[in-house]
Parts: C-alpha cells; sequence; structure tokens
C-alpha cells in the first residue's frame, strides 16, 4: 500500500450513487493498474505498490496458492480486501494452470467494505454492464493472468465466473470483529489498507480474531510487516518466514503453520 502523493493518475471514475464514491486509476511501473478511492474530502491510499500492482500480488501472494495447493487436499482461502480482485483471479488461474480446478474442493471468501467494488467485480464475469473503467481494469488484469499462466482468456473468464455462480467464490461484506468465516481456512491474504486507514483491522484483537480462523496446516501473507502482527501470528503457532517487502519495503510477513 503506497501513498498515492506524485504519482500521476490516468483517469478518474465519479460513481452516481448516494455514497459518491470516486475511484482513481493509476498505471503502475510494471503497466498494470491500481486504484485509490475517496471523495471530495479525503482519498485512501493507493491499493498497490507503484512498482507494479500485478508482480506485487504475483511476488506476496502466489506463494500463499502453492502452500496450498501443496499441503491440503481441499482449498479454503480468506481475502480480507477484494479491491481490484487481483489475489481471486490469481487463484483461479493457477488452479487451471495446475489441472486443479474442482468446484468441490477450493472456496474464496472474500470480504470487502466497498459494496461498488463487489458489483462490478460481479457484473464483470456474468458479462453485465460495468462502467468502462472497470470494464478495462478487469480485462487488462485478467489478459496479465492468462498470459502469466499461459491459459486462453476466455477459459479463465468462464471459470471465473463460473467459481462466482457456483459460489467457489463468496464477495461477502466488511470483515469485522463480528464476521465469522463460515469454514476453516487453509490460506489468508491479509491486503487490508494499512494502519493508518483502517486501524480497526491491525489491533491484536482483530489480529487474533482472524487468526482463529485458520485451519492446520494454514499459511498467511501480507505487504506488512508489523511487529503487533507478528506477535499475533506466534500467539497462533504460525512460523515466520524471513520474506523481503516488494519495491522500496524492506519487509513483508509469510508465515506457515503446520
Amino acid at each position: 500500500m503506497t501513498s498515492t502523493r506524485n504519482f500521476e493518475a490516468y483517469a478518474s471514475w465519479h460513481e452516481s450513487s448516494d455514497s459518491q464514491m470516486k475511484y482513481m486509476f493509476y498505471k503502475t511501473k510494471d503497466g498494470s493498474p491500481s486504484v485509490s478511492m475517496g471523495n471530495e474530502y479525503s482519498r485512501t491510499e493507493l491499493m498497490h505498490s507503484t512498482d507494479g500492482a500485478f508482480s506485487e500480488t504475483l511476488y506476496l501472494y502466489e506463494p500463499i496458492v502453492e502452500f496450498v495447493a501443496n499441503q491440503c487436499s481441499n482449498y479454503t482461502f480468506l481475502s480480507v480486501g477484494l479491491g481490484l480482485g487481483y489475489v481471486e483471479m490469481m487463484i483461479v488461474g493457477y488452479f487451471l494452470k495446475q489441472g486443479i480446478f474442482d468446484k468441490d474442493r477450493f472456496r474464496i471468501f472474500s470480504y470487502e467494505k466497498d459494496g461498488s467494488l463487489k458489483s462490478f467485480f460481479y457484473s464483470f464475469f456474468l458479462g453485465d454492464k460495468v462502467p468502462n473503467l472497470f470494464y478495462d481494469t478487469y480485462t487488462e488484469i485478467i489478459n496479465m493472468y492468462a498470459k502469466h499462466y499461459v491459459i486462453a482468456v476466455h477459459e479463465l473468464k468462464e471459470a471465473m465466473k463460473k467459481a462466482l455462480l457456483q459460489n467457489n467464490i463468496l464477495l461477502l461484506s466488511d470483515f469485522n470483529l463480528s464476521t465469522s468465516v463460515p469454514e476453516k481456512v487453509q490460506g489468508v491474504f491479509f491486503d487490508a489498507f494499512s494502519a493508518g486507514t483502517s486501524p480497526e483491522l491491525w489491533s491484536s484483537e482483530a489480529l487474533d480474531h482472524v487468526f482463529n480462523q485458520c485451519d492446520t496446516p494454514c499459511a498467511l501473507a501480507t505487504y506488512a510487516s508489523r511487529s503487533d502482527l507478528k506477535k499475533a501470528l506466534h500467539r497462533h503457532g504460525f512460523e515466520l518466514l524471513k520474506k523481503q517487502g516488494y519495491g522500496g519495503k524492506k519487509h513483508s510477513t509469510f508465515a506457515q503453520r503446520y
């Protein structure tokens, strides 16, 4: 998560609903899109590193999918922060590439506070109308994953559509202390905004609540490397592996529990 200051937006779109949310789109250095959100009074940080939204997602989060695919018989994931859906598309692309895309064996519980982000993501894959900038953004991302995993774009889009319709990907509302994930999870993508923007998700109590949703074995990754985070992981029996941060960050977090 990186400040948008001095990083030029290439387009913006204003929601016409009651929320009056404004989405500002950015091109990161690897050519992949990211976005910040806000209104006339305030704006969030950028959702991804300016060095590359696509590259950062693969670097930080693809090892979670590999861990679960190698260590578990069923694949259940918790994604805190749908955003533009990078993680969700990555999981499906990985499973297709490995030939283990089985609707009875995997599920993604994806939480997102912003209702429009959930609605646009779902509508795009079902072929419904979405704002042009979101349509172009999802198209860019799905094309990148199809190229990365050497699969046809239409195959990946169809798999995403089936996963959404069959509830293999569930788009859920805001993750908070009252949230109970329907199943224990083997992989956690903790991609919430920073503690400065979303302090409620980074408290010791909130982190304990996240880790209580975890099965054994389980792996977790996040761009952050906070002392409270590491202490909470140790409390819940996770082993922390040393991992350099992406872009200009010194450290990130990858933890596993067997």
